[in-house]
């Protein structure tokens, strides 16, 4: 959130006072960026997670929090870097189609969970939200690409 509410005012200026070359480079620039400072972030997190509830006197209620936190981080880590760019669609004028993107973010989690928890529980729960995350960049892509004419 702390990213994205920085990137917006960037990404206004550069839709409507650049062309849509420099936007397109200006935001693989900030995608790169946003993995490579993130990603180890979240590999750190992953790793550390079973030292906190020791640590914090909390043991056994969270025995099994551990896998789920790994895979809920998976999948925002696969799609980290696009993270940044949620408001991408309502940044360009295009409020329609930033709710089309949330709101196939939202189905596809509804959907997945609805599938996946029945069969494996939490870690199902845990997994389909995992998918949703890191789904929503192919459907930024598509969007980016069809509305603003952009591969991002």
């Amino acid at each position: 959130v702390v990213l994205r509410t920085n990137i917006n005012p960037i990404i206004a200026r550069y839709r409507f006072g650049k062309s849509d070359e420099e936007l397109e480079v200006a935001i693989r620039r900030g995608v790169r960026l946003t993995f490579s400072i993130l990603v180890p972030v979240g590999v750190i997190a992953v790793a550390c997670f079973p030292l906190v509830p020791y640590l914090f006197g909390l043991g056994g209620e969270f025995s099994g929090s551990w896998a789920v936190f790994a895979i809920l981080m998976s999948g925002i880590l696969l799609g980290v870097g696009y993270l940044p760019f949620q408001m991408l669609l309502n940044q360009v004028g295009s409020p329609g189609y930033q709710t089309l993107f949330f709101a196939s973010i939202f189905v596809t989690n509804v959907a997945l969970n609805m599938l996946m928890i029945p069969i494996i529980g939490m870690l199902g729960a845990a997994i389909a939200t995992s998918v949703s995350v890191s789904v929503q960049v192919l459907y930024l892509k598509v969007l980016v690409r069809r509305v603003v004419g952009i591969n991002i």
